[in-house]
């Protein structure tokens, strides 16, 4: 049977790709005997919604979803199980996932058991990272529930992505993850579920600073990133736990920040406050990473920065320059320490991947010579998310790194 699937907002026929498939009949009531079910099968589809319908809030464009389902159960009271695939999608995080209960009561109440596996090429982003992730095999996002009380389980692995502060934009290590969890519950709000999104990356980015001695040069600095980020639980800065509670003992996000050189400061401590003042102080990294991000507030202070953060590495993803030249990565970022600077890597052959870094403008440089900062990176990609490379810098820097992500 070909299916028309009809927008009910302006009863138009709807481009879904290839024809869906059902077949198969189901029970009007428990009563009836046999074993009857629904199969439902779809390939290529296409869905285009924003706001994301009964939410308010999010954002889904994909291009091509595969779904097999079994529906089961009777008409009023359907099980529904089977598989999701999901491939070329741009999906943006809602704020909640049920923002009003409908005054009456539904003629239907589904239950799901589906398993979504994610593809390459899909993006996901929120107001703290934008990242391509995918899901390890045999390791889907499990939907579960009902519609009263639906619930998302399950984790995504980091290709690439940026992970957004006030004043600067870091690079997401390969071999992250990103965890979704539905229902979780902020600031002792146990009325107002969210979807819960909890990161676990590594990430870097160049600063021009200068050093306790008061010598400007270029610091590639690393933080470490343990928690959630919409949770409004108290953000911890260079604490080796897992960061404070919140009214509901879920914890907040850790970052753990490091710099090379290691000059910026004498201590430890010191060295987490002067890169979170660097990077627009605690109270802004703390509205950015809440439940309801102030970006507002946040605008009103570093405007430019919040903007080419977020909207420059956005454009160029958007456009497709990088992939249509066959690079793994090309970005240009903007921040008001740095000016404009690029980014690029590319597959060179097997596991060899070579990366560049140059500053393109501003004021920042790292000698009296006026000399441009840059890095130069070969690596020999062991792992999806472990590395071993060779840097070469404007300072004449050599170094061995081995470089990945681990969860212990």
């Amino acid at each position: 049977m070909r299916t028309e699937v009809i927008n009910p907002r302006d009863n138009t026929v709807l481009r879904t790709g290839d024809p869906i498939s059902l077949t198969g009949d189901l029970a009007l009531h428990d009563d009836v005997a046999g074993d009857h079910a629904l199969t439902l099968i779809g390939k290529k589809l296409r869905v285009a919604e924003a706001p994301l319908p009964m939410i308010g809030s999010g954002k889904l464009i994909a291009n091509d979803i595969s779904l097999k389902l079994r529906i089961a159960g009777t008409i009023l009271k359907p099980d529904i199980s089977g598989n999701v695939g999901i491939r070329g999608t741009d999906f943006r995080t809602p704020d909640t996932l049920i923002t009003s209960k409908p005054s009456f009561g539904l003629p239907m109440n589904p239950r799901f058991h589906i398993a979504v596996e994610v593809a390459e090429d899909v993006r996901i982003t929120s107001a703290q990272l934008s990242a391509t992730v995918r899901t390890l095999p045999g390791e889907p996002i499990i939907f579960s529930g009902d519609l009263s009380h639906p619930a998302i389980l399950g984790s995504l692995i980091i290709d690439k992505g940026g992970l957004n502060f006030p004043t600067a934009r870091f690079v997401i290590v390969r071999g992250g993850t990103v965890s979704l969890r539905y229902p979780a519950y902020a600031a002792g709000n146990f009325m107002d579920p969210i979807l819960g999104i909890t990161l676990d990356v590594s990430a870097t980015t160049h600063m021009i600073a200068a050093s306790m001695n008061g010598v400007t040069k270029r610091y590639t600095i690393t933080v470490e990133a343990r928690g959630p980020i919409n949770m409004e639980a108290p953000l911890n800065i260079g604490a080796a736990g897992q960061g404070d509670m919140n009214l509901t003992g879920a914890r907040g996000l850790t970052l753990n920040f490091r710099s090379d050189p290691p000059d910026l400061a004498i201590s430890g401590m010191g060295m987490q406050q002067r890169i979170t003042g660097l990077l627009g102080g605690q109270d802004a990294i703390q509205s950015l990473f809440g439940r309801n991000p102030d970006l507002g507030k946040i605008l009103s202070n570093q405007v430019t920065d919040i903007l080419s953060n977020s909207f420059i590495p956005d454009l160029m993803d958007r456009l497709g320059i990088g992939k249509a030249l066959g690079f793994e990565e090309l970005s240009v970022e903007y921040n008001r320490l740095d000016s404009f600077s690029l980014r690029i890597s590319r597959q060179l052959f097997g596991p060899i991947y070579l990366s560049y870094w140059r500053q393109l403008s501003g004021t920042g440089q790292t000698t009296s010579l006026n000399q441009t900062s840059w890095e130069f990176k070969l690596s020999y990609r062991i792992r999806p998310n472990f590395q071993f490379s060779w840097t070469a810098d404007d300072q004449r820097t050599n170094a061995y790194l081995l470089e990945g992500v681990y969860k212990f």
